[in-house]
Order: structure tokens, then sequence, then C-alpha cells
């Protein structure tokens, strides 16, 4: 019976050390107190330490989070830059067109033809 008894008073806290750690990492309190109280303090200990640590997993959102923000702003910068590029290709071209036009190398049909297809595409 006394044998019994000191199993189950080393058991219980033994417990509770596994749930501390695991309450430390992401699996927890609970489930660390459960397993080592139902399977071995042993095992509850193993389980909580194959767990990722909140700090880490912390870490590892605010790292994915900036990466996000980081391909935010880089599409972004992309899709500035192809815009202006586009534009000042357009703007170019419109020009190139007025000169052409202007030292009559087209017609006034062909610029209009042209410039329609310029800015429709």
């Amino acid at each position: 019976m006394e044998l019994v008894l000191s199993v189950v008073f080393l058991w219980i806290p033994l417990c509770f050390v596994a749930g501390y750690v695991g309450s430390k990492r992401t699996f927890g309190f609970w489930n660390a107190f459960l397993i080592s109280l139902i399977l071995s303090p042993i095992i509850g200990l193993i389980f909580a330490f194959a767990s990722k640590s909140l700090e880490d997993e912390e870490y590892e959102y605010e790292v994915l989070k900036n990466q996000r923000k980081q391909q935010r702003y880089f599409e972004y910068a992309l899709r500035e830059k192809q815009e202006k590029t586009s534009n000042l290709s357009i703007a170019d071209e419109l020009e190139k067109l007025i000169k052409l036009k202007n030292s009559n190398d087209i017609s006034e049909g062909e610029f209009h033809k042209l410039k329609d297809k310029l800015l429709n595409s």
C-alpha cells in the first residue's frame, strides 16, 4: 500500500511538471498533463519537449508577416514600374508618330490608324 501511495504522490507532481513544460510550448499545459497522467510523466515530457516553444512560434509568425509585407511592397513597386514603363512607351510611341506625320513620312489616315492601334492595345 505504501508503494502505491508513494507512486501516486510522485506521479501527480511529475504530471504537473510535464504540464508546466507543456505550457511554455505549443503542446499546452492540459495536453502534457493528461498524457502524463494517463501514460506516464516521462512520455508527457517527451511530447511537451517535442513541440515548438511559444517563442519560436511567435518569431516564425513575425517573420512570415514581414515576408508577406515585403512581398506586397515588391508587387506594388513592380506594378508601379510596369505602369510607368508602359505609359512612357506609349507616350514615346505617340511622339514618334507625330514626328512621322509632321515630316510627311506617314499620311493623316495612317497616323490615326496607328494611333488608335497604339492606344487600344
